[in-house]
């Protein structure tokens, strides 16, 4: 029962990490970032400074073209323009060959990915308006909680059961 509880304070405390924008999740789509991620794996990413990013470090980004799929790739190099523009190659680990496109970051934080979780990426594509992995989060967190409550009254009722039929004897 006290994993159930710390597994609920987990996922609410997730969920709320995710809203704040200092994290933010990512279903693994593709095969293109294998042996690192794996297809329907949860990609948790830390909003960092971009100034920070360096050679090997992983981040998510929306795929040149098109702006609502968002990746992950490992930087291959790293160019700082004097107009503050970072121009950034990318390959996927899986791929023989970098990324056909340059990424030009201007935005001060970018998503770096910290982790991922196997097969929880599969949950969180479910839900597709933007906000699926705070609303997965703070479904699971409730799921839990609720069969929490169920697991909680069962086991009173139990109780109570054991109770009385002991006071009859």
């Amino acid at each position: 029962m006290l994993v159930l509880v710390l597994l609920a304070i987990v996922f609410v405390f997730g969920g709320f990490l995710v809203a704040s924008g200092r994290y933010d999740l990512h279903p693994i789509r593709s095969g293109a970032m294998r042996p690192s991620f794996e297809v329907g794996g949860l990609a948790v990413a830390e909003r960092v400074p971009t100034s920070s990013l360096a050679p090997r470090d992983v981040i998510v980004f929306a795929r040149p073209g098109d702006p609502q799929d968002l990746i992950a790739r490992r930087l291959l190099s790293l160019t700082h323009n004097p107009n503050g523009v970072i121009e950034v190659r990318t390959k996927g680990d899986d791929r023989p060959r970098a990324d056909p496109w340059t990424l030009q970051i201007s935005d001060r934080t970018s998503y770096q990915v910290r982790f991922t979780l196997p097969l929880i990426g599969v949950l969180v594509a479910w839900d597709r308006n933007g906000n699926g992995a705070t609303g997965t989060y703070f479904i699971l967190g409730g799921l839990v909680l609720i069969f929490l409550v169920m697991l909680w009254k069962s086991e009173r009722r139990l109780e109570s059961d054991g109770k009385h039929d002991g006071a009859a004897r």
